[in-house]
């Protein structure tokens, strides 16, 4: 249930950006699902299209007016989702700011816990909280997928029993901060595509007192099939941008050393891949998942060395 007072609606409580590309029908679900929520105050959706070939745009200003919100679409030519979110931080009215990704789908109660954290329980305006993303239970989760949730892509195994955390947990799919903090503070648009651009962020935002909160009640589903092919691309990607990023901050080493993929790791790898096709086996899952590991690993170092 949405409560919005009408005399209100163009001072909204929350702002909520989503940089999109391509993904139009998981994107009108995101939007449906947040027509769900029980939040008892307004909001806007600000949803940017990254240059999108499959009638996102056309599509978004023909159904503006369908959502029990405020629904604002913007346009840019292909510059990656740093210089989306750039245009919704300009462009957003709310006291609250929420990045989240167009194929995640909200809880019930997702922007009421962020709301509710971000003013009552943490007020400071450098505060952040980062939400928890679990898999879209509708998709079928395979190994690979469990192995990208408890390392490479998000870890929330790792923090489940924390409540502060670092730069390194700003995940731009489920974090919110407050606009005021912000409003003149922008991503890196040199970071062209979805990797390190956010954590590039939150280095420079706890530079200016950020400190990351981890609220585990502020969920949504990642609705994002992967195999392996996606994987490697991926992670050639990954090591591409952490390049970049070492090269604007070289002190970033100290928190993420550069990729090395050794004979050592050559070795494991063939060693792995033999025993791979039996991880349907929950014995051989942690083999498997090392398998996965190695296979990252191999990926970034080629994309940082451009190999």
């Amino acid at each position: 249930m949405i409560m919005i007072d009408k005399q209100q609606e163009n001072k909204f409580l929350v702002s909520i950006i989503i940089p999109t590309y391509n993904r139009r029908d998981i994107l009108f679900k995101c939007l449906e699902v947040l027509s769900k929520q029980v939040f008892y105050g307004s909001f806007e959706v600000l949803v940017i299209d990254d240059g999108s070939t499959d009638q996102t745009a056309e599509l978004l200003n023909q159904r503006l007016l369908d959502y029990p919100y405020s629904l604002r679409s913007y346009e840019q030519k292909k510059k990656g989702p740093a210089a989306a979110r750039n245009i919704g931080i300009s462009v957003a009215k709310g006291e609250i700011i929420i990045f989240l990704g167009d194929d995640t789908l909200v809880s019930e109660r997702f922007i009421q816990e962020h709301y509710l954290w971000q003013i009552e329980k943490y007020p400071s305006i450098q505060t952040a909280i980062l939400g928890r993303i679990e898999w879209d239970s509708s998709l079928e989760i395979t190994p690979l997928m469990e192995f990208l949730n408890r390392g490479p892509q998000f870890n929330f195994p790792s923090i489940e029993q924390k409540i502060i955390v670092d730069f390194n947990y700003f995940v731009s799919s489920n974090i919110s901060l407050k606009r005021e903090f912000i409003k003149d503070m922008f991503f890196d648009e040199s970071f062209s595509g979805a990797a390190w651009e956010d954590v590039e962020y939150a280095f420079r935002l706890s530079r200016h007192g950020m400190k990351i909160y981890y609220n585990k009640n502020a969920v949504c589903f990642h609705h994002h099939p992967t195999d392996m092919e996606s994987l490697i691309k991926r992670s050639y990607f990954v090591g591409k941008n952490l390049k970049l990023l070492h090269t604007k901050w070289p002190e970033f080493l100290q928190y993420r050393k550069a990729p090395s993929f050794g004979i050592i790791q050559k070795m494991k790898k063939w060693i792995l891949r033999i025993i791979s096709p039996f991880g349907k086996y929950s014995f051989i899952r942690p083999l498997l998942f090392q398998y996965y590991a190695v296979l990252h690993r191999e990926n970034m170092h080629r994309g940082y060395y451009n190999l």
